[in-house]
C-alpha cells in the first residue's frame, strides 16, 4: 500500500505534520455488565471462577508495555496501593518537576 503523499508527489506543494495522541474511550456493549461478561465467558468455554487466568495474558502485555514506554521515557512506575492517597496529587507533583 503506497501513502498518498508517496502516490500524489506532483500534485503536493507540502506537508504539514505534529505529534498527537488518540484517547479513546467507551465501553464494549455485550461485555460492560456482569451477565454480557459471563455470556461472553460461556461462550469461550471459560468458567467464571478462571476469569483471573483468563486476564493474565491481557494483564501481562499491558503491564509490560507500560513499563517500556516508562523505561523509554526514564519515567518510574510508582505503584499505589494505599486508597487514601489521591493520584491526581501524585501526578500532579510529577508533572511539576519533570513538566
Amino acid at each position: 500500500m503506497c501513502l498518498l503523499t508517496t502516490t500524489y508527489r506532483d500534485k503536493i506543494a507540502g506537508t504539514l505534520s505534529c505529534l498527537d495522541r488518540v484517547i479513546i474511550t467507551g465501553t464494549i456493549p455485550q461485555i460492560c455488565y456482569s451477565q454480557g461478561m459471563t455470556s461472553y465467558l460461556y461462550s469461550q468455554n471459560i468458567r467464571i471462577f478462571d476469569y483471573a487466568k483468563f486476564a493474565e495474558p491481557f494483564k501481562e502485555e499491558l503491564r509490560t508495555n507500560a513499563e517500556q514506554i516508562a523505561k523509554d521515557n526514564n519515567v518510574e512506575i510508582e505503584f499505589v496501593r494505599n486508597s487514601h492517597i489521591r493520584k491526581e496529587d501524585l501526578v500532579k507533583k510529577v508533572l511539576d518537576t519533570h513538566g
